[in-house]
């Protein structure tokens, strides 16, 4: 793996949060509009980096997502 490469790791945050989100989806519970927006801000943003550099040379892509993602989060 390269260092600017994305781990496993991250890749993981991010698929849990879109299963978990689809999971609820089909076991029908009520979601929130916040929620249903947040994850299709993560699908747009992960669409729209098509494996381009990080901007912060030493941070992979999907880390810098994943912080971005956490602030709207909160």
């Amino acid at each position: 793996m390269q260092d600017d490469a994305n781990t496993d790791a991250a890749c993981e945050v991010v698929k849990e949060t879109l299963d978990e989100f689809c999971a609820r989806v089909e076991r029908q519970e009520p979601l929130r509009i916040k929620d249903a927006d947040y994850c299709r801000m993560i699908v747009a943003d992960i669409e729209q980096y098509r494996g381009q550099d990080s901007a912060l040379s030493a941070c992979p892509s999907l880390h810098e997502l994943l912080l971005f993602w956490n602030e709207i989060r909160i």
